[in-house]
């Protein structure tokens, strides 16, 4: 399983950083869905990803999953905190100080527990999943060539 999912764990990561990237300019440019502060950190780690798969896929460099498991991680991190919110959760720290924006604001919830937060959080831990496959079918075709 690992050698076949790992052989296009890079295209498959980018899809999804490309994915991730059309649909929240979408949302935001598009359906006019004000994005939040936490909204904006988890664009800040979930963009760079698609860039960073791309650039390994030109120079041929495959040993790019540790950023991306780096990425991802704080991404999870932001986009729990963020889902926790939404769904009424205590604020550790202060959203905006522009009381018309707040993070807990969900803009729509499909089959009763999908929102925003949930399907950055749902990328995030896709690019970790496949960072990791990658990794392993890294180390073994690297012990089966030695």
């Amino acid at each position: 399983m690992i050698q076949k999912v790992g052989r296009f764990a890079l295209p498959l990561a980018l899809i999804v950083g490309i994915v991730g990237i059309v649909t929240t300019l979408y949302y935001s440019e598009v359906a006019g869905f004000e994005p939040c502060k936490l909204c904006w950190f988890q664009r800040i780690f979930l963009y760079p990803q698609a860039f960073i798969v791309i650039v390994a896929l030109f120079r041929k460099t495959r040993d790019i999953g540790y950023y991306l498991i780096t990425l991802s991680v704080f991404g999870v991190i932001v986009a729990l905190y963020h889902y926790n919110l939404q769904w009424g959760g205590a604020p550790l720290i202060p959203c905006s100080a522009d009381l018309t924006l707040a993070c807990s604001k969900r803009y729509f919830v499909e089959f009763g527990y999908i929102t925003e937060s949930m399907m950055a959080l749902t990328a995030f831990l896709s690019l970790i999943a496949l960072s990791l496959t990658r990794i392993m079918f890294e180390k073994n075709n690297n012990q089966s060539a030695a």
